[in-house]
C-alpha cells in the first residue's frame, strides 16, 4: 500500500541513503527530471557559495539526482572523493543534506522575500 513500509524496508532505505543512494521510485525521479527539464534553474544570479569548479560539478550532479557511485563514474574519481566533495559542498552551502543542497543549488536566487 502506498505510504506504508515495513521496518525492514525503512532500514534498507536508511542504509541506501547512508551509502549515497537517492531512494525515490523511478516514476518520482522521472517526474523530477521532467520538471527540471521544463523549468531549468536560471544560471544568472546563482551564488557560487564559494564552491570550487569540481564542487560545482558535484552540486549539479546532485541536483540531477545522481547517486554517489554515478557521480564517481561520471567524474572518474573514487566514491570516497565524491563523499569528501559532498561534505565540502554541504559545509560551504550551509546545508545539512542532499535535499537542502539541491534546493539551494537550483534557486530561485532573486526572490524578494
Amino acid at each position: 500500500m502506498h505510504g506504508h513500509f515495513t521496518a525492514t524496508g525503512l532500514e534498507r532505505s536508511i542504509l541506501m541513503v547512508d551509502d549515497g543512494a537517492f531512494p525515490l521510485s523511478a516514476p518520482a525521479v522521472a517526474a523530477m527530471r521532467s520538471t527540471l527539464a521544463v523549468a531549468p534553474a536560471r544560471e544568472v544570479g546563482r551564488p557560487d557559495f564559494g564552491l570550487s569548479a569540481r564542487e560545482a560539478e558535484v552540486a549539479t550532479l546532485l541536483a540531477e539526482g545522481c547517486t554517489n557511485p554515478e557521480i564517481a563514474a561520471r567524474l572518474f574519481v573514487a566514491e570516497k572523493t565524491v563523499k569528501n566533495h559532498i561534505n565540502s559542498v554541504f559545509a560551504k552551502m550551509q546545508v545539512r543534506n542532499r535535499s537542502e543542497a539541491i534546493l539551494a543549488w537550483l534557486g530561485p536566487w532573486d526572490r524578494d522575500d
